[in-house]
């Protein structure tokens, strides 16, 4: 099933931990967004020095059975957190990601 992906930075403006709080007291919103059936925010850290991190956090939101994922952006409430976002210059990327493939780890001998 396909899901919403958003991606996004912390505005320069606030601290790391006013940022976190903002951003968790918003999820609160998402819930209101219609055809949703749950959501995960990571928080995302850089992998390696070598992968230097563009973005710091991500936005999951999986829809309910038989809700297509782009239906939930029609949501005046995902518009409008999705406004916030710009406004306060955090850059935000909405993607859509497809079903995805699962490759299997191989099993230590």
């Amino acid at each position: 099933m396909s899901r919403l992906v958003v991606l996004w930075t912390r505005p320069h403006h606030l601290s790391a931990t006013e940022a976190d709080a903002w951003v968790r007291g918003q999820l609160d919103r998402l819930r209101a967004v219609e055809g949703l059936q749950h959501a995960r925010l990571s928080p995302l850290r850089t992998a390696s020095l070598n992968d230097p991190r563009e973005w710091d956090w991500m936005l999951e939101l999986h829809p309910a059975e038989g809700t297509s994922a782009i239906a939930c952006t029609d949501s005046q409430v995902w518009r409008e957190w999705l406004g916030d976002l710009r406004l306060l210059g955090m850059r935000p990327t909405v993607l859509l990601a497809d079903t995805p493939s699962v490759v299997e780890g191989q099993d230590p001998a």
